[in-house]
């Protein structure tokens, strides 16, 4: 260990910069030894209970056993402390994708996608059986479902025409872009495609035939969606399904308005924290408890769908979904409503799932004081209520995560966040071999927790002179501290404020040229209200747009300029520290407003652009 030390930068200290990557060998050394200081924290029982084993896989260097390593085996049994040393040990292993610990993780991948299609079969089989008459379920099950179905009813409402639809481009891939590439004027770039079972009576309705009268014109392709395989941890790759654009788009839309109408009952899916107080507040009391499915995505079978959603809903979703896809290379028929990637999925889960975990409460714990909450497949419900509801869920088809379930005992997890009575004992995880900026990432962590001693670790092994000190609340580019400078507002005021230096990126952008073909930008004077004259007339501010060619239909090109008309509203409201903003390597910012780029937004596309080192000036804003 120590010659290893000496090779990589002399001493202790192994990231030379904040862009320095180690390789997999060196970062094995380094989160063996932290392992180690880790392990020394344990009581007696923790020893006995899994530290010795631990300890013994890291002394072999035994990566495998580590990440095979079941946690939740001593949840239950362990003091929070203990917890905290064990589950902080075996996360810094068992998400690396760096590693080959004897695992095909794309062959484990599609084997667990294959299963979860045969699930939704058999369920979808169930459901037909139920139709017609040849399959009866239990009664407090079928008085479950029927409850659902008019929960959802009611939930969702009149179902919405598609030229209401409020459509959007996603951040992702389309089939006919890559990921690399995934921005709206690439996407227009590539043209329009749909599947199969797209409506494509939708498309000449959106048209103005006074501006765009050859619709013969337009190119539609037809295709399939793409199974494709992500990174997920050591053991295995997650499975996500890549949609056509047009598809995408009138996803992206609907699930909006499928997130705006689950709004109406509590159920938020923008904000995790409501999920993450009760699993907080259900680790001291035990009242409620945390559910995690398998697969839950890839097991919402058309069956269930059509089951518990009105007519005129499940016959949307199934227009809008992609039907038929490619995986490794043969075609298949889909027996699920939707995978990951399609945009609709987790509103669609997390309706179903409200629905049916509500209804049983309502049975089960009518007058409990725990209320049921539901983030994707992320289920809370009183502890009562567990036996029914997972019966209820067995007969829909879906499997529950028993590692990552919990209704006895002080242990709750949910989105993101692990807690034995009350205390956190969520690990920082490593998902890769380690860099530079990993080790200003893992030193926060620790700070943060208020552990110098590991905080220590880790800011001792960066060079000195790279090290940067500054403010929490503005990313990992920079060690947090309460150390950095004072400075006065320029100018105009004698207001104080404070500058820090971080590293970061420039965003990545497409050259401007290569969608000169596809748009152009005009200025015009919008028309405005007068109140005065009770009519519209022409404002006397010019404003710049950018419109797309018309041989792209005109719904795509309406679309497209979102992201220019974004720009534009965050000008609106652009602070003081603004008008200090210069054109070099200074950022001027506030903790309000995120540093605007009129005009740049639809020419970004995803990855990270040159590397910077940035000085931050903070003003207080009025």
């Amino acid at each position: 260990m120590p010659t290893f030390r000496s090779e990589v930068s002399g001493g202790n200290a192994l990231v030379p910069s904040y862009w320095h990557t180690l390789t997999s060998k060196e970062s094995d050394y380094v989160l063996f030894d932290f392992s180690r200081l880790l392990l020394d924290r344990l009581s007696e029982s923790g020893w006995v209970a899994a530290g010795f084993g631990v300890l013994a896989s890291i002394t072999s260097g035994d990566i495998r056993d580590l990440c095979n390593h079941d946690r939740h085996d001593i949840v239950m049994d362990l003091s929070a402390d203990d917890q905290i040393v064990i589950r902080q040990c075996l996360s810094l292993f068992q998400k690396r994708e760096d590693i080959d610990i004897g695992f095909d993780r794309k062959r484990v991948a599609t084997e667990k996608f294959i299963a979860a299609e045969q699930l939704c079969r058999e369920t979808n089989s169930h459901f037909q059986a139920w139709s017609q008459g040849r399959l009866q379920f239990p009664p407090r099950i079928d008085g479950i479902l029927h409850a659902a179905q008019y929960k959802i009813t009611k939930l969702l409402g009149e179902v919405p025409s598609l030229d209401t639809i409020r459509l959007r481009f996603g951040p992702g891939a389309t089939t006919a872009t890559p990921k690399k590439n995934a921005c709206p004027v690439v996407k227009l770039k590539s043209g329009i495609q749909c599947s199969t079972n797209f409506p494509l009576d939708v498309i000449p309705g959106n048209f103005n035939p006074a501006t765009y009268e050859d619709r013969d014109d337009i190119e539609v392709g037809i295709h399939l969606s793409k199974v494709e395989f992500v990174p997920k941890n050591a053991k295995t790759y997650r499975a996500i399904c890549v949609e056509p654009m047009l598809n995408s788009m009138y996803q992206n839309g609907l699930g909006d308005l499928l997130a705006s109408r689950l709004r109406r009952v509590g159920i938020d899916i923008r904000d995790q924290s409501a999920n993450q107080r009760a699993a907080m507040y259900g680790s001291i009391s035990g009242e409620s408890a945390t559910l995690d499915l398998s697969s839950a995505s890839d097991t919402v079978s058309v069956g269930l769908v059509k089951h518990l959603f009105p007519d005129a809903w499940s016959d949307l979703l199934l227009q809008l979904s992609t039907r038929e896809g490619v995986v490794d290379g043969k075609m298949v028929t889909f027996e699920k409503l939707s995978s990951m990637g399609n945009g609709f999925t987790f509103p669609i889960e997390t309706i179903i799932f409200w629905a049916l975990a509500q209804s049983v409460t309502d049975v089960s714990a009518p007058r409990h004081r725990c209320r049921v909450l539901v983030y994707g497949d992320d289920i809370i419900v009183p502890t009562p209520a567990v036996p029914l509801l997972r019966e209820v869920l067995a007969a829909c088809g879906f499997l529950l995560n028993s590692e990552k379930s919990f209704w006895t005992g002080n242990f709750r997890e949910s989105c993101g966040c692990d807690y034995v009575h009350g205390q956190s004992v969520r690990p920082v995880f490593v998902s890769n071999a380690l860099t530079g900026a990993d080790f200003y990432r893992i030193r926060n962590f620790f700070h943060a927790r208020g552990d110098y001693v590991l905080r220590d670790f880790w800011e001792n092994r960066i060079e000195v002179s790279s090290r940067l000190y500054g403010p929490e609340g503005y990313g990992d580019g920079h060690l947090h501290s309460m150390t950095y400078p004072t400075i006065r507002k320029p100018h105009w005021s004698d207001d104080m404020g404070s500058m820090f230096e971080t590293y970061g990126t420039k965003p990545k952008s497409l050259d401007r040229r290569s969608a000169e073909h596809l748009a152009e930008t005009y200025s015009f004077r919008p028309y405005i209200w007068s109140e005065e004259g009770q009519k519209w007339v022409r404002s006397f501010t010019k404003v710049r747009r950018r419109e797309y060619h018309l041989r792209h239909y005109a719904l795509v090109r309406k679309l497209a300029t979102y992201t220019a008309l974004r720009a534009a509203d965050r000008q609106l409201t652009l602070t003081d520290s603004d008008s200090l903003r210069s054109k070099g390597t200074h950022v001027y910012a506030d903790r309000r407003m995120p540093d605007p780029q009129p005009d740049r937004d639809e020419f970004t596309i995803p990855g990270d652009g040159a590397r910077v080192k940035q000085r931050v000036y903070i003003f207080k804003t009025p």
